[in-house]
């Protein structure tokens, strides 16, 4: 429902906010474009490697245990059995997953914990061209939830060493 761009500058020690920005998202895709492009222009915004975050009901994540294999097993296995964990087509999504631990004991066996994330190609290509047609370089595609994480964690020294929450209540989906 709203545009947001948020830039963080690194100050010697220190990350900083050193823009944000918040509108209503127009409602056509050209629109769109043109209000980022005019952003970016107004608040003199490096148009290279600008990350965008997506969240919403074309992406999903997953917190997984599989049984214990190397990380191209995985990867390969994951191709033939991603559907069973998602509510989409294999072919309709791009999947990324992390390994967390590799070797928890289950029973007589051992499992790795995983971390699946799967986004439907159409909303991730149509999120790309918005920005492509800004003239905007995106440099990473991240899950809103996620991209949240990082930037706490970026800002706040105290992040990796004490627990720090988020709720993002959105117009549709709510992330913690």
């Amino acid at each position: 429902s709203h545009l947001l761009v948020l830039a963080v500058d690194k100050k010697s020690e220190k990350t900083v906010i050193s823009n944000f920005r918040l509108e209503a998202r127009p409602t056509s895709k050209e629109e769109i474009s043109e209000r980022l492009k005019a952003i970016f222009r107004e608040e003199a915004l490096n148009p290279e490697g600008v990350r965008i975050a997506l969240k919403g009901q074309g992406v999903v994540v997953r917190a997984l245990a599989f049984p214990q294999m190397s990380e191209a097993d995985f990867e390969s296995a994951l191709h033939y059995e991603v559907e069973k964990y998602i509510p989409f087509k294999a072919d309709e999504v791009i999947v990324d997953f992390q390994i967390f631990d590799k070797n928890i004991p289950r029973g007589n066996a051992k499992v790795m914990e995983t971390l699946l994330v799967a986004a439907r190609r159409s909303e991730i290509y149509e999120e790309l061209g918005l920005f492509q047609n800004a003239g905007l370089k995106v440099g990473l595609v991240d899950v809103g939830a996620f991209a949240v994480a990082n930037a706490i964690e970026a800002v706040s020294p105290t992040a990796k060493k004490e627990p720090v929450g988020f709720l993002d209540i959105g117009a549709e989906i709510s992330n913690f």
